[in-house]
């Protein structure tokens, strides 16, 4: 079974096939910037999250993509049962396979600087995380093993 993020479908830059944080556009196309910098122009909180930097990973809000790992079915369903009139309308959205994400090139440093030091731990350190409140049910879940491949 494959496991995927989603991202809504937005406008990519000509000539390339990724999504990029909001400030890498700044220096691509100043205009692609000002539209994707518009949105947290609304409220004062949104206003606040393009200064927030992201603990863990000590990147800034618009220096990340955010994917989501919840189908974007799932959203829909619960605006649904919460206000069914009028209904959401629909939205486009990319699911991207896992396996297309990589590790960022802070960790592949931290890693080696781990190693260059002959120690091991903290796998994640600057990655991206998910993170949710609440308990996180785990009666569907598996394990699995760092040193095996993900089945295709």
């Amino acid at each position: 079974m494959s496991e995927f993020v989603y991202h809504a479908v937005v406008d990519l830059l000509p000539g390339t096939d990724a999504l990029l944080p909001v400030s890498a556009l700044r220096g691509i196309d100043e205009a692609a910037y000002r539209r994707a910098i518009s949105k947290y122009d609304d409220t004062p909180e949104r206003r606040r999250l393009a200064q927030t930097q992201i603990p863990v990973i000590d990147r800034g809000w618009t220096e990340v993509v955010f994917l989501s790992p919840v189908h974007p079915h799932a959203i829909w369903s619960a605006w649904m049962k919460i206000a069914p009139a009028p209904p959401p309308p629909p939205m486009e959205f990319w699911q991207i396979p896992v396996e297309s994400l990589q590790a960022p090139p802070a960790n592949r440093a931290w890693l080696a600087s781990l190693a260059a030091a002959g120690r091991r731990g903290a796998w994640f350190n600057r990655t991206p995380h998910v993170v949710t409140a609440g308990p996180v049910l785990l009666g569907a879940a598996t394990s699995v093993s760092s040193d095996a491949a993900p089945a295709p």
